[in-house]
């Protein structure tokens, strides 16, 4: 991916999406991920930067709407505030997934090198993350959420989504960062 897609999608947008209509889908979505075991919760690090406070208030979100839903989702926030040491501060951080806040000067691909080394999902709404090597994120389409997965990144992550899933869904062209694709 060029330097400057990369740049591009590190400038992300807020969600339009509620926290917990995100995370109601992203329990759905799981659900087509055959990689995912039926555990009892799934541990979610939270990815944002205490400096930002747009990232902020997507993880204070994020935990409330865990906590006022009473889903199966353990919240771990993860602070990125230093933006030169990403990859060492996610190396020993044990989730199933990454939840990849908006956040500025984080280069998303050291982010998706933690992530596809150790297996573990990652999901967004943040405009442009999917695109720069996030799994799976939502979108707002003729206001109503669209699922889009980048499966050659969700292959690399280690996820076997189902056909139907991928039917449903946006699907990126990973070589091209292309969305034309709609299954």
């Amino acid at each position: 991916m060029a330097p400057a897609a990369v740049a591009d999608a590190a400038m992300g947008q807020a969600p339009a999406i509620p926290a917990s209509v995100q995370l109601l889908l992203f329990s759905k979505i799981w659900m087509f991920d055959r990689s995912v075991a039926e555990n009892d919760h799934i541990v979610m690090a939270i990815l944002y930067q205490s400096t930002f406070r747009a990232s902020q208030e997507a993880r204070d979100q994020l935990v409330e709407a865990v906590r006022a839903d009473g889903l199966k989702i353990r919240c771990v926030p993860v602070a990125l505030d230093d933006v030169g040491n990403v990859v060492n501060a996610l190396e020993h951080v044990k989730a199933d997934v990454f939840y990849v806040t908006e956040m500025r000067g984080v280069n998303i691909l050291d982010v998706v090198r933690v992530s596809r080394a150790r297996h573990i999902k990652t999901i967004t709404v943040t405009a442009g993350y999917v695109e720069a090597g996030i799994a799976i994120g939502l979108r707002v389409r003729n206001d109503k959420p669209v699922i889009v997965v980048n499966l050659s990144a969700a292959k690399a992550e280690g996820s076997d989504l189902t056909a139907q899933l991928l039917r449903v869904s946006t699907v990126i062209d990973a070589a091209t960062g292309s969305d034309g694709t709609s299954r």
